[in-house]
């Protein structure tokens, strides 16, 4: 899939667009650590690194049952997710 970046007449391929985006964004506003954590975090999730940081349902009320998360799971305003 191709893009065009934004005003540009480029067309960059899809998975080079954050890329340029970073450089574009650093071009104006000079390098942001930000930008590279995005990117960072794309690619774990695009890989699966980032499930093995899930947790499964009876770990997550087993959770909400305990301290700091116990009165955000009794507010009203509080969904439940599955």
């Amino acid at each position: 899939m191709i893009y065009r970046l934004c005003c540009f007449p480029v067309e960059i391929k899809s998975k080079y667009y954050p890329w340029a985006l970073v450089v574009l964004f650093t071009l104006f506003f000079g390098p942001q650590l930000d930008l590279f954590i995005g990117i960072a975090v794309g690619y774990c999730h695009i890989y699966g690194v980032l499930n093995r940081l899930m947790i499964g349902t009876s770990k997550a009320k087993a959770w909400e049952s305990k301290f700091p998360f116990k009165n955000y799971a009794q507010n009203p305003g509080m969904k439940e997710l599955v």
